[in-house]
This record gives C-alpha cells, sequence and structure tokens, in this order.
C-alpha cells in the first residue's frame, strides 16, 4: 500500500456517495496556554492505494498520539483492511479511512506526532505542535483581540 494523503483536522467525514468532506484540515499547530490540556476533537482522513498487494491479503492499520517523551497517549482502534480476493491486479484500488478521535488530553507543550501504522510498522509520521504559541503566527494566538 502506497499513502496518497493522511492530514489530521478539525472533523472528517463521509458524503452519502462515498466522498470524504475535510472540515479545517491540514492541522499542525494547536494553541494552548494552559495544561494539561484537552483538545475536544481531531479528525483523519488517509488515502491508500494498493499497489502490490496480492488479492486475498489481509492488513491492519491504526493511528497513535505520540509525546514529545514518545510515549503513546492516544491509540486508535486497529482497522482490518481485506484486499478483495477478487482484484483486479493491473487496476490500482484506492482506500478511502477516516477516523476520529475526541478528548485528547495533552499534558504538556511541546511537538507532539500522528503516527499511522500499517501492520505494526511506522508508515508516516504527522507533527503536530501543541501550546508552543511562538511557533505560531500571530494571527492564530488565542490572547489576540
Amino acid at each position: 500500500m502506497r499513502i496518497v494523503n493522511f492530514m489530521l483536522a478539525d472533523a472528517v467525514s463521509y458524503g452519502h456517495d462515498g466522498k470524504v468532506f475535510v472540515h479545517g484540515g491540514g492541522i499542525t499547530e494547536v494553541d494552548a496556554s494552559e495544561f494539561p490540556h484537552t483538545e475536544p476533537r481531531f479528525g483523519m482522513v488517509i488515502t491508500l492505494v494498493r499497489e502490490d498487494e496480492a488479492p486475498g491479503s489481509d492488513h491492519e492499520a491504526r493511528l497513535a498520539f505520540i509525546s514529545p517523551a514518545k510515549d503513546e497517549i492516544a491509540l486508535g482502534d486497529p482497522v482490518s483492511l481485506r484486499v478483495p480476493a477478487d482484484a483486479d491486479t493491473e487496476a490500482p484500488m484506492l482506500i478511502n479511512m477516516v477516523a476520529t478521535f475526541t478528548g485528547i488530553e495533552f499534558p504538556e507543550a511541546g511537538l507532539y506526532s500522528l503516527q499511522l501504522y500499517f501492520d505494526e510498522e511506522v508508515v508516516s509520521t504527522l507533527p503536530l505542535s501543541i501550546g508552543q504559541g511562538e511557533w505560531l503566527p500571530r494571527r492564530w494566538r488565542s490572547d489576540d483581540s
């Protein structure tokens, strides 16, 4: 599998036609002035392309938020992915996955990350700066009026 898209957002959802809707996508920083800080919700969208996987093969994907000390502070439930047994091996197959984390507590300011595991191997990492206001452009700070 190859990752085409991996994005952190305020929210993500599926439409009735299978489209993925991303609301407030591209989050890399969260302004927080008090700790521990609880973020009400994050949405993630991941798009994978099946390339070399054999028809009928099984895989597992999961997400985890990692602290600056490299501890897992929030874990997503593993998601099983199966390449259909009758899959056309010549045609690429897109797989969209969405996930929502609620009530994640960040104990201190620092550089966190969101890691994507595929078959228990880290395949992608998104940095997430929490409460490091000096990194944020002035217009994004909560103390601005």
